[in-house]
């Protein structure tokens, strides 16, 4: 949550279906996603991982801004990652 300067909070909704095809959520039943992303804001329905099929490559990438070949994230398996900052 960020301040404007001395304004209200302002705060952001990130919503993202893993695993969900563009075409699919666009030929879904769902008025209140559909309505959610016109009623304002930053949306896409059709976002793709590039190449990289694996969901925690992705999410990783997409939280750090860091791309897929330059982040500790190559697989799903986190059990060997360390997430504490202060160790790197």
């Amino acid at each position: 949550v960020a301040r404007t300067s001395g304004g209200p909070r302002r705060r952001a909704l990130v919503l993202l279906i893993d695993g969900c095809r563009p075409d699919a959520l666009l030929a879904a039943e769902a008025p209140k996603l559909k309505a959610l992303a016109l009623r304002g804001g930053a949306f896409s329905f059709h976002m793709n991982s590039g190449c990289v099929p694996l969901s925690a490559v992705s999410w990783a990438t997409l939280l750090t801004g860091v791309p897929a070949d330059e982040h500790p994230v190559t697989s799903n398996d986190l059990s060997a990652l360390s997430l504490d900052a202060s160790t790197g």
